[in-house]
């Protein structure tokens, strides 16, 4: 069985166009097995090949609560970057506050550089359970699976 949602670009105070935007409720463990849950607005980044983008600034409230980063680097358009990663669960995706169905929790990774003035954003491969669909004439997204 099949379903659909669709819902219209939103505005943002990262861009002065209305984007692709989807309200997400994840979870990251702390050291001693609870959950930290957080939910923001990510703009959907069909550049992206990760799963979740959140500046660096979130890491620091991460490490603050004892949740070690796993350290990497990365490549953005103009240079070379190191890069926290966590593990996440994502519990929870809306679009325009209706729901997208998961079946499960989502395994996922959090990559954490840049600074606040860039936008969370969400990539293909946390996206890639369902076929999306970005109307840009339209300004439409759209999940179906």
């Amino acid at each position: 069985m099949s379903t659909e949602i669709s819902g219209h670009f939103k505005g943002s105070n990262f861009s002065n166009r209305t984007i692709p935007v989807l309200s997400i409720t994840f979870a990251v463990q702390r050291p001693n097995g609870s959950w930290f849950e957080h939910s923001a607005e990510f703009w959907v980044d069909s550049g992206n090949d990760g799963d979740l983008k959140m500046p660096q600034s979130f890491s620091s409230r991460l490490k603050g609560m004892g949740i070690t980063p796993i350290l990497g680097s990365g490549t953005t358009a103009s240079n070379s970057i190191q890069v926290d990663y966590y593990q996440a669960k994502i519990k929870q995706i809306l679009l325009d506050g209706f729901p997208i169905q998961i079946p499960n929790e989502i395994d996922c990774a959090i990559a954490c550089f840049g600074t606040d003035k860039t936008a969370p954003l969400i990539g293909v491969t946390a996206l890639s359970r369902w076929k999306v669909c970005l109307d840009m004439p339209n300004e439409i997204l759209s999940f179906s699976g």
